[in-house]
């Protein structure tokens, strides 16, 4: 995953520091404060979370965390936010959410579940960052704050939130902190979500509009690397794998995502002639490319935000798909 600068700058904003206070943080994770404002200026994980917890951990202000995603708007999100804030409701635009996320550079697990009585939005750890780091319980402070935020700014209102239920992953600062902010709170329930009507997926959003969408979804697609040369049940399938590329995916779990019985998933690609093993290795060293060619992020970086399992495994497919190494790729002009 590559990040750009919205999620650094509204935490440094909400914590106030001076300039040497910035700059010293920013050289924690050898960035300087020009890194920030430059427009194609991309930052991997292990960045982002290396400023982040140096943050938490140097400030008394436990509330900064939850307060820093409620800066959030859905501008933030580049052109995923504008493809957001185009989508004719809720509803539409938590499953455009759901597909596309990537595009927004998450730093946790989200999975949105509804019937006919409710919506939650659920908030799990990503592969390789565990539930047990002290750090977590601000993540998901932070989270909890960002997602409030980008439906209220998409729905234009504040009055939408049912309650928010907490697990043992969090801990007694993040439930004093939503209750001080006036939110309900449901304290051991087994999961971190936030929990909506399910009326509310069908309001519309304030700024809708059906050109935008279709406008949106094509440059998201282009974002999402979709390749015109795949035949459209792999395409679809593609687009799964990389809305999902940071977990441990197998074709069982992809297939019930997309409402089929695995057998059924396997003979749809195999009629394409595809397998699944190969398109999901195919979409991770393409990313992969990308990092590689885009970012400054280290082999390391890219295997665990490309679902390797180590580097080790990335090295070998990706030499197994380009002929060369990721070093030796990185190397190469372009």
């Amino acid at each position: 995953m590559i990040y750009t600068a919205a999620k650094i700058l509204v935490l440094i904003e909400e914590a106030g520091f001076d300039d040497r206070a910035v700059r010293d943080l920013l050289a924690t994770a050898d960035l300087c404060k020009a890194d920030l404002l430059k427009a194609d200026a991309t930052f991997s994980f292990s960045q982002v979370m290396t400023i982040f917890r140096t943050v938490i951990e140097n400030t008394l202000d436990k509330g900064l965390a939850f307060r820093a995603g409620r800066r959030f708007r859905l501008t933030h999100l580049g052109i995923l936010g504008f493809a957001l804030m185009s989508q004719p409701d809720l509803r539409s635009a938590l499953r455009f959410t759901t597909k596309y996320r990537p595009l927004s550079s998450p730093m946790i697990g989200l999975d949105v579940i509804s019937d006919e009585t409710s919506c939650r939005l659920v908030f799990t750890p990503f592969a390789g960052f565990s539930a047990n780091d002290p750090i977590y319980p601000r993540v998901l402070d932070f989270n909890f704050g960002l997602f409030m935020a980008l439906i209220e700014d998409g729905l234009g209102r504040g009055d939408v939130f049912s309650c928010l239920h907490l697990s043992g992953h969090a801990d007694a600062i993040t439930s004093s902190t939503l209750q001080d902010h006036g939110f309900c709170v449901v304290p051991d329930s087994g999961e971190d979500s936030i929990e909506l009507a399910a009326s509310t997926l069908d309001a519309p959003l304030r700024q809708n509009s059906l050109v935008g969408a279709a406008v949106a979804r094509k440059l998201c697609d282009e974002a999402m690397v979709v390749s015109p040369n795949l035949p459209q049940f792999a395409n679809e399938v593609r687009a799964c794998l990389i809305a999902n590329v940071e977990k441990p995916v197998t074709a069982a779990y992809v297939a019930r995502i997309m409402g089929l019985s695995e057998r059924s998933f396997r003979r749809q690609l195999s009629a394409e002639g595809l397998g699944f093993r190969d398109l999901k290795q195919d979409v991770q060293v393409a990313l992969a490319r990308q990092y590689l060619e885009q970012t400054q992020m280290t082999v390391k970086d890219i295997a665990l935000a490309t679902g390797f399992s180590n580097a080790a495994n990335f090295r070998r497919s990706f030499r197994r798909f380009q002929g060369v190494s990721p070093s030796e790729f990185k190397r190469q002009p372009r």
